[in-house]
């Protein structure tokens, strides 16, 4: 199941003399999830923050995946459970048969 995983600051600042240390774990790590394809994408926000699809079998799993993220208590987080288009579309289109 795809999700899409949206993040805008807040939360918990990281204090500066360790901002370069979680900065370069951060990308560290969605790097390995994009390359390992649990991520299709990922991008950033121009003013902080970003979004991504994440490829998970459960609600559970994509809130560990989050957890995991070095900078997670920095950011408030949003996810939504995306739907296939056209098995949705099929889905309306029998309901209103």
């Amino acid at each position: 199941m795809k999700y899409l995983i949206s993040a805008k600051i807040g939360g918990e600042s990281v204090p500066p003399d360790k901002l370069l240390e979680a900065y370069k774990a951060s990308q560290d790590y969605g790097n390995k999830l994009m390359e390992d394809g649990t991520f299709d994408c990922m991008f950033a926000f121009f003013e902080g923050g970003g979004c991504g699809i994440i490829n998970a079998g459960s609600h559970d799993e994509v809130y560990k995946y989050l957890l995991n993220y070095p900078m997670y208590s920095s950011f408030i987080w949003e996810v939504k459970p995306l739907l296939d288009w056209n098995k949705t579309y099929d889905t309306i289109i029998g309901a209103l048969k």
